[in-house]
């Protein structure tokens, strides 16, 4: 890599009365300390404009999709990085010289171009701080514009990690086994007691940076916007665990991504259970030693019993200090240390692991595939395969499964390849097909679009039927008449009718029956997929 280059944006994220009240207090409170009187009427409360989902001031996060006041983003501004996030904080001080940074604000056309751009959104969004690193130099140093939040802004103000705090942890990791407190990434979790008996034992340390420890069933943070087990985050690991997952009973399910914070938190700990006394050492090592921060990170704790698993991920730092972990993350990875071996390997595992899913010729598809041309091809041994098609490997590059329009865009480089009702398939069945192309770009209707129509069979007896979208995550199947031969866990497949798509793709299984209505759960789940197939189809006609 010729160049570095490292961007950095520090953003607000768009993520009882009795308690809505105290924190009002609370803000007020600081407004006044801080001099901010013109927020503040004469009783001493304030008189900002706060407009919150639901009036719920104790919300985490600003929700993604939201176009917040300035108002709305001056106390958001406050809870994040003024107001304790959490019951317990510590602080961490830097003990020996900094890393300074090189600035080179350069006239370079192109830089000129980014810093227009980014003085522009400031001044209408919720971004506080922009830093472009580049070469060893910092090429564009701004902050929000004092109209906007810069007021309540500097270069000491420490902003909340949110789910930067991952990679904070994970590079941590890096450093607890090349310091040889843990054995490896394929290294097992299997002695720490706190998550005896629970779904997490014995898996391998990778499962837990991958994500992908099976624990969907109980973790969901997708779900309505919250997670099933509500700000489990400001537990401790033994409560988390007692309360929520009662570790005799949790199964683990199919190993597979479910973006979570609890699973960072259950790494920080062991990591922290592993070093065991020589924590305060190590941390000093690599924020001190390695990283050089300039000033003091402060970190949460969620109780007073360090045997409980009470590490909280996130930090508050400077957004310099972020700067320099950035930094310290990019010199292992081009120097080769043995972090930067550690950071390779972790990039390589997950990138072989989304090839595999799309490639591995043993996956679920092709079972159940065999097992359906094997039901009901028995009497018709003599009948050579009737298909014939290949791929093309799309990247998902806008996803609106979530809503009722049911879509989602991909971008192709094999253009030429791309037309419209190719089917779309993921690492284990179908998920709809292209309704549209312009240029590189295609438009997938998935399964559950209102929209969508698809012939299809069920059960290895190919009993006939349309799957019809609801809008909704699971479709409906219709105009079957051997409904009443139908149970549920039977698997459905396309049928092949119609010429758009191929036999014997899987589409999901049954889940309820009520009459004649039959409800499908789909196999795949986009939410999940970075990339997907999309098939150029066409029936053998040699073999009519």
């Amino acid at each position: 890599m010729k160049k570095i280059l490292l961007i950095i944006t520090l953003s607000l994220l768009t993520s009882s009365n009795s308690f809505a009240e105290r924190l009002n207090w609370f803000f007020s409170k600081w407004l006044s300390e801080n001099g901010h009187h013109q927020y503040l009427n004469e009783q001493g409360s304030h008189n900002l404009n706060i407009k919150i989902k639901n009036k719920a001031l104790s919300a985490t996060n600003i929700a993604y999709h939201s176009n917040p006041n300035r108002d709305t983003l001056i106390y958001y501004l406050w809870k994040y990085s003024y107001s304790d996030r959490s019951q317990h904080l510590k602080e961490f001080k830097p003990t020996n010289s900094s890393y300074d940074f090189k600035f080179n604000l350069i006239e370079d056309e192109f830089i000129k171009k980014q810093t227009k751009t980014v003085k522009k959104q400031m001044k209408t969004k919720g971004i506080l701080s922009y830093l472009y690193y580049q070469d060893g130099e910092v090429l564009i140093d701004e902050l929000s514009p004092k109209e906007r939040l810069g007021e309540f802004l500097n270069n000491e103000t420490k902003f909340y990690s949110m789910s930067m705090g991952k990679s904070v942890t994970s590079y941590l990791v890096g450093h607890a086994i090349c310091d040889g407190y843990i054995d490896g990434v394929d290294a097992r979790v299997n002695d720490w007691p706190v998550i005896k008996d629970s779904l997490y034992h014995d898996q391998k340390l990778i499962n837990f940076l991958n994500m992908n420890t099976g624990d969907q069933k109980y973790i969901d943070e997708f779900e309505d916007g919250t997670s099933k087990l509500g700000a489990y985050e400001d537990e401790d690991i033994a409560t988390t665990m007692r309360l929520h997952f009662n570790n005799k009973n949790t199964k683990k399910s199919k190993e597979r991504y479910n973006y979570n914070g609890f699973v960072t938190q259950l790494i920080l700990n062991y990591m922290k259970f592993k070093i065991g006394e020589d924590y305060d050492k190590f941390y000093s090592k690599v924020f001190n030693d390695k990283i050089k921060i300039k000033n003091s990170i402060r970190y949460g704790y969620t109780s007073l019993n360090e045997n409980w698993g009470n590490g909280h991920p996130n930090i508050m730092a400077t957004r310099f200090d972020y700067l320099r972990i950035a930094k310290a993350i990019l010199d292992d990875y081009q120097n080769d240390t043995c972090v930067g071996k550690y950071l390779k390997e972790i990039y390589q595992q997950l990138e072989n692991y989304r090839k595999n899913q799309l490639t591995n010729s043993s996956s679920f598809q092709d079972i159940v595939s065999m097992k359906l041309k094997i039901a009901q091809y028995e009497e018709l041994l003599n009948l050579t395969a009737d298909l014939e098609y290949d791929f093309v490997t799309s990247r998902i590059v806008a996803d609106f499964s979530d809503k009722i329009i049911g879509t989602i865009l991909i971008k192709s480089n094999e253009t030429e390849k791309l037309f419209v009702d190719m089917p779309a398939t993921g690492p284990t069945g179908i998920l709809g097909r292209v309704s549209s192309v312009d240029n590189n770009i295609a438009r997938i209707l998935l399964l559950n679009n209102i929209n969508s129509r698809l012939p299809v069979s069920i059960s290895e007896n190919a009993y006939q039927g349309i799957m019809i979208g609801q809008g909704q995550k699971n479709p409906i199947v219709e105009y079957v008449r051997e409904y009443k031969n139908i149970n549920v866990g039977d698997i459905v497949s396309t049928s092949g009718k119609g010429g758009i798509f191929p036999p014997y793709l899987v589409v999901g299984q049954v889940v309820s029956i009520d009459g004649e209505r039959i409800e499908i759960e789909l196999i795949e789940d986009i939410s999940q997929l970075t990339h997907i197939r999309l098939l150029n189809y066409k029936f053998n006609q040699n073999n009519e």
